[in-house]
């Protein structure tokens, strides 16, 4: 999901949220490149989101260097050091500018717990069901199972071997896909597959699957950088609260009855983070990546 996509699913004027999103995507982009990328760690994403009931370009703050309490939403003039930082990166003071939102989060974690659903070199949870040219299994988050040719266990047996991954540990600030797909063993199925993806757009339900935890949209980060592992994962949802737990990383989250992505981390106390699934499926599939030939759900 683009950050496009996710504006024309919001209420009201459809030029006014495409003009949003433009101005999301280049602040964006200007503060993943800006210093070359430079002390993300203070603002560790960038995108759009509902706020107040309109759409508005908002940075993911941290809250421990801003002195805002975690899970603050405030006017960009309102957090100064996050203000010279967006003006800094823009080169100039746009009148959008003003619209700004700052989202104060603790630092993203990934959400990995020793003894959950699977384990591959992390704990971690089955995703949807897939298949390719030439097999089927499901996905997981590659931080799960970032080696292929690695064996996953459930709580009680091997069940599947990694056959495609990306993992985006220590890869800085180039935007990853956060996804591994496993192969079944033969003699081993799925039941329950979720017959159909979908985009959630602004103030949407949704579900985690596995602990059936609810929470509602709040945005669409067009990077989301983690500190702790120096990775950064692209087209990531944040939820108005956190809605996951350390384990939940790989698992499905439902809008309605359909996947809209996949958990890939957490603001502790703040924000649930998740993978739009089409950009992961979209990604494990790309030549460019030695992907899969025929990914789909």
């Amino acid at each position: 999901m683009t950050l496009w996509d996710f504006a024309r699913r919001a209420e009201g004027d459809l030029i006014t949220a495409s003009q949003v999103a433009d101005n999301a995507s280049v602040l964006a982009s200007a503060l993943l490149s800006f210093e070359n990328g430079g002390d993300l760690s203070l603002t560790p994403g960038a995108g759009i989101a509902w706020v107040r009931d309109h759409l508005r370009p908002v940075v993911l703050a941290d809250s421990a260097r801003t002195g805002l309490e975690p899970g603050a939403l405030v006017p960009l003039a309102q957090a100064r050091i996050i203000q010279e930082r967006v003006l800094s990166a823009l080169g100039e003071s746009p009148e959008w500018v003003s619209l700004v939102e700052v989202f104060s989060i603790n630092t993203p974690q990934r959400q990995i717990a020793p003894g959950n659903s699977i384990s591959g070199a992390a704990a971690g949870t089955i995703g949807t069901q897939v298949v390719w040219a030439n097999g089927n299994g499901f996905v997981t988050a590659g931080h799960v199972a970032p080696s292929v040719g690695v064996s996953v266990v459930d709580a009680w047996n091997t069940v599947g071997t990694v056959v495609w991954s990306n993992d985006p540990l220590g890869h800085g600030t180039l935007v990853e896909p956060d996804v591994a797909i496993v192969e079944l063993l033969p003699g081993i199925s799925m039941t329950g597959a979720i017959a159909n993806a979908a985009t959630a757009g602004p103030a949407a339900n949704v579900t985690v699957l596995s602990t059936g935890q609810v929470g509602v949209i709040m945005g669409l980060s067009q990077f989301l950088y983690m500190p702790a592992q120096n990775a950064t994962c692209g087209d990531t949802y944040f939820t108005t609260s956190e809605i996951s737990s350390p384990g939940d990383s790989g698992g499905p989250v439902l809008s309605g009855q359909d996947l809209i992505g996949h958990v890939v981390g957490a603001s502790p106390n703040v924000t649930s983070f998740i993978q739009d699934v089409a950009y992961q499926l979209r990604e494990a599939a790309n030549p460019l990546r030695s992907g899969l030939l025929g990914l789909r759900m």
